[in-house]
This record gives structure tokens, sequence and C-alpha cells, in this order.
């Protein structure tokens, strides 16, 4: 049986599979009967490297695309790395999942870098990538992006169902009706690792718990850095 953690996000896979729907890499398009399996990691790399290891244990490829401009974590940390290892040790995939409001100027020269950033950091190349908080003009276009599929694409966004979980909720319907008007057309289906670790825990909770935990860490940061620290505080 999956850890009970993310007991709720396996439900939701099965109910697909029970409906005739196969998982499969984001390589193998098919425009009938697949779902493929994307995560977007805003938040916590342990969290996504969990759900990794829960994944392969039924056999499930996926794909988790990774911030180099996050706030919240640094894959350039050997403590990230170690989190990455994880995910690809499992046989999962890592994307580019690309903020455009983290830079001022050329967005394409910035996806270039990153790609190059991030391949080096997990030595494999990069294939996918997806837009963090997409934009109208985000949406649809070529499946080809700075030399790897955009998830965003018209392809794999709009020639097939999507549906996402953002904020906690399907933003996009239930997936029981979905899958029922889809009639087997595919699916991509967007999931964030941390809703889904402790399903009986509201979203608002998870992330003030998330809160506590990086102010715990930023306190120890500046500890361990800064000896004149406790006398200011």
């Amino acid at each position: 049986m999956a850890n009970y953690k993310y007991v709720a996000y396996f439900e939701v896979i099965e109910l697909f599979r029970s409906s005739g729907y196969e998982v499969c890499k984001i390589f193998d398009y098919n425009i009938n009967w697949a779902l493929y399996l994307r995560h977007d990691v805003d938040l916590d790399l342990k969290y996504a490297a969990e759900m990794a290891e829960e994944e392969a244990k039924k056999s499930l490829k996926s794909v988790y695309f990774i911030q180099l401009t996050s706030l919240f974590y640094n894959p350039l940390f050997k403590s990230s790395q170690i989190y990455i290892k994880r995910i690809l040790d499992c046989g999962q995939e890592i994307g580019l999942h690309f903020n455009h409001a983290a830079y001022m100027g050329d967005e394409d020269r910035m996806i270039a870098i990153e790609k190059e950033v991030l391949e080096l950091i997990i030595g494999k190349e990069i294939k996918t990538i997806t837009i963090h908080r997409p934009r109208e003009i985000d949406l649809g276009g070529p499946v080809n992006k700075n030399g790897m599929i955009s998830l965003y694409s018209e392809k794999y966004f709009l020639d097939i169902e999507y549906m996402s979980d953002s904020y906690g909720k399907w933003t996009y319907g239930d997936p029981r009706i979905r899958i029922k008007e889809a009639k087997g057309r595919s699916f991509q289906l967007l999931t964030h690792p941390y809703i889904w670790r402790s399903p009986k825990i509201k979203v608002a909770s998870k992330l003030k718990r998330f809160k506590n935990r990086k102010e715990i860490e930023l306190l120890q940061e500046l500890e361990n850095n800064f000896k004149l620290y406790k006398k200011f505080v």
C-alpha cells in the first residue's frame, strides 16, 4: 500500500486507470487514453522526492519541474541536490520550471542559461519545460520551446485535456466528471507534491507549517553565519 500521506493522490490516478487510461511518459504522445503526470515543485523538494519514491513503487512515470529562481529552495545547494538525486534514482524525469517574473530582459536567453545550469546539476539533458504562473502568451503555441518540449504548447495543453490542483483544488473541474466528458481523450495532470503529502490537513495549514519551518531554518542560518547575531536579538 502507498504511504498514507500520498494515498489520496494515488486514488486519483487509480480513477483514471480504472477508466481505461494508461500512465505514459511525456515523450510517448498519444491523443487518446494517455495520462501524463506532471509535478511543479513550487515549495519543497523533500515532498517531491517522497512522492517520486511512492510513484516508483507503483511503476508510475512522471516529470518533476524544478525552479532555479525559487525563494524557497536552491537547486545549487547540496541539501537540494540530495532530494533531486532521489527523484532521478526513482527513474523520474526532471524538467525546467521557468519563472518569467524573476527576470528583466531577454527571456529566451535566460531560459537557455537555466537549462544549461540545471543540466549541469543533474548530469542529464533537460527535455521539458513549464512556465510558473503562465501568462496568456505562454499558452498554446509550438511544442518546441528553446529546444525543450513545452507542456503549455498547443499539443499538450489544448489538443488534450488538462487538469490542475493549483491552490489546493481542482481548478478545471472534478476528475470524475472530466473523465466522463473527455470520452478517452488524453490528459495532462498537474499536481503539486506539498498538497498531497497530508490530505487531511488544509492547504492553508500546510503553508503555515512550511512558513514556520523556513523561519527556523533562516534563524539557524543567521546563527551559523553571523557570530554577532545573538547579540542583536
